[in-house]
């Protein structure tokens, strides 16, 4: 749900289960700087190209659809 000032985050002060949230900064140093540029980068394309579904995007930059150079 968006925030005041435009932000999404989720409620889940009534939840009962356990909530597990991983952030871009407790994760990226799991990677390379390249591979985090690079996933970056993608993420950008997507984002331009109109935020095709994660598994349709790959399989158009694999069939060669998409130039990720």
């Amino acid at each position: 749900m968006p925030y005041k000032e435009g932000l999404y985050f989720s409620d889940v002060k009534n939840d009962i289960a356990p909530v597990m949230i991983n952030t871009v900064d407790s994760i990226k140093n799991k990677y390379t700087v390249k591979e985090y540029a690079n996933a970056c980068k993608a993420h950008s394309i997507q984002d331009i190209i109109g935020i095709p579904a994660t598994r349709d995007y790959i399989e158009h930059v694999e069939n060669g659809l998409i130039s990720t150079s």
